[in-house]
């Protein structure tokens, strides 16, 4: 079925929907968690949480628990669950539950599984990135670039970006069954320079500062497109770029919604909610 039929997946799979994940989250605000949440509580995932972070994740989720009342709960002593997720490198909770599969989440390096009952996802180039990580802190340093009117330098590789909520559907969908593999990457197909991306944030920025100020000329409204494909000479200087494997994740995707690993949200799109990020972040 594609990813944008209308019709109810309980309807097709009623025998999904009695799933349990028990999600243990050091930091209930974390970008890419709090995306899988609440889509995961609109396809009748239920969400058990330490009792702590119970408030802060309701009054987050306030409007979808309206509809799915009984998708966030807190865990009671031998828990059961069908999953529990956590991220690589972050500390969990020392809480007694049982759970029959583990998935992790590592937003850093790419590790095989310790066991059949866990299952690794690799996440590459999340847009918008986590707020501490390397990725958030040069988006941070090319708006302060643009605001001085300056470009920067750059330095590092190609990136292989991917929007948090492309990210957050496969998770999902890993959630919603039982996958034969255990390693599956996520990141986005087409490569895109640092060069590139620049281009495409510098005019974003541009064009934000314009409706700010109420400035607009004729350059902010022209639709240039996104760059060009183009040929690339490598050399001894040029990092290299290895493009993560994605036949585990396409393959069970493919035998889900027909389509495969094929991430919809274009990189404007998302870089716009990088800039909303940033922007919040200098307003606090």
């Amino acid at each position: 079925m594609a990813r944008g039929d209308s019709r109810s997946l309980d309807e097709e799979h009623p025998s999904r929907w009695s799933m349990t994940v028990v999600a243990l989250l050091a930091d209930p605000e974390h970008v890419l968690l709090s995306v899988v949440v609440e889509r995961g509580m609109m396809e009748g995932l239920t969400f058990r949480i330490p009792s702590a972070l119970e408030p802060a994740l309701k009054r987050k989720h306030a409007a979808i628990l309206r509809s799915f009342p009984e998708s966030i709960q807190p865990i009671e002593p031998n828990s059961n669950a069908d999953w529990s997720i956590e991220l690589a490198g972050t500390p969990s909770f020392d809480i007694s539950l049982k759970s029959r599969r583990q998935m992790i989440i590592n937003l850093d390096l790419n590790v095989e599984p310790a066991d059949e009952n866990s299952v690794l996802v690799g996440v590459q180039g999340m847009l918008p990135p986590a707020k501490n990580s390397q990725d958030a802190q040069l988006f941070r340093t090319w708006l302060e670039e643009h605001q001085a009117g300056t470009k920067p330098t750059m330095e590092g590789g190609a990136r292989h970006w991917c929007d948090r909520s492309d990210i957050a559907y496969a998770i999902v969908e890993l959630l919603k069954s039982e996958p034969e593999e255990t390693s599956f990457h996520l990141a986005g197909r087409r490569q895109w320079t640092l060069e590139d991306t620049w281009t495409e944030f510098n005019e974003l920025a541009n064009r934000t500062q314009a409706g700010q100020s109420g400035r607009f000329d004729i350059a902010h409204l022209e639709a240039k497109g996104v760059p060009s494909i183009k040929a690339v000479r490598v050399d001894e200087t040029t990092p290299p770029t290895v493009r993560p494997s994605f036949g585990s994740i396409h393959r069970f995707l493919e035998e889900r919604d027909g389509e495969g690993w094929r991430p919809k949200t274009p990189l404007r799109q998302s870089l716009m909610f990088v800039l909303a990020m940033l922007q919040d972040d200098q307003a606090s």
